[in-house]
């Protein structure tokens, strides 16, 4: 039968000769173009061979089938067959339940997942790809970008090529947060290690729990930190690297300025009062200046005397020197102490656990490094699907307190 006009139904059934069923229009529901069928109640198929085979649901290209209730297909073999489902674009699929899926070969399979874009792919629950081959395989996961891949739980993959596994966000062309909880910013990122952060152009956080901050900044030794252009811990667990071109050496080393001469001077020291404090170079020359001054002194003096005298003058500033070396050190070692306990707020502070599905979230984390502890809070406010807040602080065992901040916006 050719059904090239347009025509309403008050039928559910129609018997052919023999008694043998076919299907007929809906109640209330519009077939319009040849083969179109619109079975369900107060359903539309327009176009040739375009189906609306539930109740309420609406077909509308050639080949196009809205099988789900209240669904919605719309283009060339276009296909929403779960419960009110939306498919726009040639062979666009949407089978999840309140699903979308826009663009040619886009599929949206899980529930209340959304898949924007050329072969686009949202097969997670409440996920959502955008972007040209863009995935976003499990449950509350994000792919935003042309090849974006957000394949953990929860992950959130933003950028071209990014990729991002469980708990995970990777923002950035090519950047890889693979590992879990890791978190990679930049292009070509990579935070492989579990736990992880690599933030910075290239930047590589490989390991467990550790940090690289900086352009090409590499931290590969379990929990390490590499902080500055082209720094490097090397394989050195519970190493940390400051500054441009710093290199590790062992475990457990703090290293500001590189090997042999192409280190770095430690400026602003104020003068040390206290036992424990850092001490300057001026403090330094000036007692040498006194050790000198007083050795001349005393070396006008009768040769016998000042021999005598000499030798148990120079004992007693010989142990003065020794006393004061002692105490460079122990101001050396508080330096070592405020730094480790600096480090730890801020592995703190980067562990902070939220609940990225809630509008807004709470989170405590802990630190450690060497002999420094802290503990961090942070809030997480979810404006909207594009707009992410975030604050945190941390309190360490040298009684100081570091502050942070940030924001997300998705494009």
């Amino acid at each position: 039968m050719n059904k090239s006009y347009s025509k309403t139904f008050f039928l559910v059934a129609v018997l052919l000769s023999g008694g043998t069923p076919v299907w007929a229009a809906g109640y209330l529901s519009t077939e319009t173009g040849q083969g179109a069928t619109a079975p369900g109640q107060q359903s539309t198929a327009t176009g040739q061979g375009a189906q609306a085979t539930a109740n309420y649901s609406t077909a509308t290209g050639q080949g196009a089938v809205a099988s789900g209730d209240q669904s919605t297909a719309t283009g060339l073999g276009a296909s929403a067959s779960g419960y009110l489902s939306t498919a726009t674009g040639k062979s666009a699929q949407a089978s999840g339940e309140q699903s979308t899926a826009t663009g040619v070969n886009a599929n949206a399979s899980g529930s209340f997942s959304t898949a924007t874009g050329l072969n686009a792919r949202a097969e997670g629950q409440d996920s959502t790809a955008t972007g040209l081959n863009a995935l976003a395989s499990k449950n509350a996961g994000t792919a935003t970008g042309n090849g974006a891949r957000a394949t953990g739980e929860q992950s959130t993959a933003t950028g071209q090529n990014s990729q991002a596994g469980d708990y995970s966000t990777a923002t950035g062309q090519r950047a890889w947060a693979t590992g879990n909880q890791s978190t990679a910013t930049g292009q070509f990122a990579e935070a492989t290690g579990n736990k992880s952060t690599a933030m910075g152009q290239g930047a590589v956080a490989t390991r467990e729990q550790s940090t690289a901050i900086g352009q090409n900044a590499q931290a590969v030794g379990d929990k390490s930190t590499a902080i500055g252009t082209d720094t490097y811990t090397a394989n050195h667990r519970n190493s940390v690297a400051l500054g441009a071109n710093s290199r590790n050496q062992r475990d457990d080393e703090v290293n500001i300025g590189g090997l042999g001469n192409s280190g770095r001077y430690l400026g602003g020291v104020k003068a040390g009062v206290n036992n424990d404090d850092a001490v300057n170079l001026k403090q330094m020359n000036d007692t040498a200046a006194v050790l000198d001054t007083n050795a001349q002194h005393y070396a006008g003096t009768a040769l016998k005397s000042a021999n005598i005298y000499t030798d148990n003058r120079v004992n007693e500033l010989k142990k003065g020197w020794d006393n004061r070396l002692n105490s460079l050190d122990d101001k050396v070692d508080k330096t070592a102490d405020r730094a480790n306990a600096g480090i730890a707020s801020v592995a703190a502070m980067s562990n902070i656990p939220y609940i990225n599905s809630s509008t807004f979230s709470i989170g405590l984390g802990v630190g450690n490094y060497r002999n420094g502890n802290a503990v961090a809070g942070g809030v997480q406010y979810h404006v909207n699907n594009r707009v992410n807040l975030r604050a945190s602080i941390s309190w360490n065992n040298e009684d100081s307190a570091v502050v942070g901040g940030g924001i997300a916006v998705g494009l």
